[in-house]
């Protein structure tokens, strides 16, 4: 199993600072010239291990144009920034730098925007960027993996997860009769246990499979925190339903229901988001309630 990367991560490429002993002075200020053209500098110089190639790096890393304009942050990705070493794609390029920095070292490189975006990237210069400039580097190299140490992290994280997840399916029923019984609620369950509460019956017509409705709703969990309305628009949300725009256990619960209808659903997330989860407050196995009112309905699309 090897690390994904995608196309901004690819930009950063592979590449470390070669002991300053081999480099020579360069055109660019502070910093030295390799053999094989890596213009290097040195920021900050840990004490770690350096890699191996096809060992997988954990970075922190920027790059910018010649005239400091930023067009790349690993932070900005959420994630830690991780790529595996190969041997360098070009002469100058950043791989025979990652090659000889060691963990905790900070370095920064000069390479050729040409050849990065012809050779790394495969795309056109962006329009920032001059023909013929160069791009500034900076790099700091947190962690080293073999490629079996990264597998083995992985498996640690995938059975830890997996127990994560089990132990919240386990207990999402118990979360759902709690609410029951706090807010009094008698219904009975639909067979995939779906709840509809109608707060207000509709006297309009009746919502059929394929109907265009409009609604405004607000979608909780059951704890209250809400997680989505439609009240941030004045206009409706309009969506056809019954043909999978919308979660199971809407599809389900409002082709039961006539215009004018206000309801609350306690929707399982077998009927939700399932084993998957939905954005940073939706869990895994996570149940949702929502109020809903429908306002409108055409037939068709």
């Amino acid at each position: 199993m090897t690390p994904s990367f995608s196309r901004a991560a690819a930009l950063s490429g592979l590449c470390a600072l070669v002991v300053l002993a081999a480099c020579k002075q360069s055109k660019f200020k502070g910093y030295d010239q390799t053999d094989q053209g890596l213009y290097c500098k040195n920021i900050v110089e840990g004490k770690g291990k350096k890699p191996n190639v096809g060992d997988v790096l954990t970075l922190t890393l920027k790059y910018f144009t010649e005239k400091d304009s930023l067009l790349f942050d690993s932070k900005q990705t959420g994630q830690p920034f991780m790529v595996k070493l190969e041997k360098p794609a070009f002469k100058g390029s950043f791989e025979e730098g990652f090659a000889n920095m060691g963990e905790g070292d900070s370095s920064s490189f000069m390479v050729s925007a040409d050849s990065f975006f012809t050779r790394i990237v495969r795309g056109d210069l962006p329009k920032e960027v001059k023909k013929g400039s160069y791009l500034r580097f900076e790099v700091g190299l947190k962690k080293i993996m073999t490629m079996k140490e990264l597998e083995a992290q992985q498996k640690v994280q995938t059975e830890k997860m997996k127990k994560e997840m089990e132990a919240r399916k386990g207990i999402e029923a118990e979360q759902i009769k709690a609410y029951l019984d706090k807010e009094k609620i008698t219904v009975k369950p639909s067979e995939s246990g779906v709840y509809l509460i109608e707060i207000k019956k509709g006297t309009g017509a009746a919502i059929s499979k394929g109907d265009t409705i409009g609604v405004h709703y607000t979608g909780k969990l059951l704890s209250g925190e809400e997680f989505d309305s439609s009240d941030r628009s004045k206009d409706p949300v309009k969506f056809q339903i019954g043909v999978g725009m919308v979660i199971p256990g809407w599809d389900e619960a409002l082709l039961k229901l006539r215009v004018g209808s206000k309801v609350t659903m306690i929707i399982p997330s077998s009927q939700a988001y399932g084993a998957s989860g939905a954005g940073p407050l939706i869990k895994p196995y996570t149940p949702l309630l929502f109020d809903v009112e429908i306002l409108s309905s055409k037939k068709g699309k």
